[in-house]
């Protein structure tokens, strides 16, 4: 498939497009559905600080995106988070940035995007504070 073409060092923009356009469907059938939306980014071990300490890891990853570069992936990472903060914003629903929250170790990740234990309460915890903080149960 990749024979004579080269690597993205870009998330293409349909791809960022189709992935808005899915949150926000998501989010009005939420809404229409009495259902209250919380919105989370989605962490990633890798940054464009640590690539190297984890080389091997974003190399593996690459078999899941075998379009992307490890730019590529981090690229998409970025703007796909993105979207989640700025839908999160235009439809004025809570959103917890786990992405920036997380320590970005393997202390809480097994691989590019999969948890620890550690991992996995952490981002429990933040869910659970947010419900608690903003009153959202009781």
């Amino acid at each position: 498939y990749l024979t004579n073409k080269e690597l993205m060092d870009k998330v293409p923009g349909n791809i960022v497009l189709e992935f808005e356009r899915d949150i926000k469907s998501f989010v009005h059938y939420q809404k229409e559905n009495h259902i209250i939306p919380i919105l989370l980014t989605f962490p990633y071990l890798l940054t464009p600080s640590n690539k190297e300490l984890y080389k091997n890891i974003l190399l593996a990853a690459r078999r899941l995106c075998v379009v992307l570069s490890g730019e590529g992936i981090l690229d998409a990472s970025e703007k796909l988070n993105e979207v989640i903060i700025r839908i999160s914003k235009e439809e004025n629903v809570a959103s917890i940035d786990n992405n920036h929250l997380i320590p970005k170790t393997l202390e809480y990740f097994v691989d590019y995007s999969h948890y620890t234990d550690k991992g996995a309460e952490f981002i429990a915890k933040s869910v659970y504070d947010l419900l608690i903080r903003g009153e959202l149960i009781k």
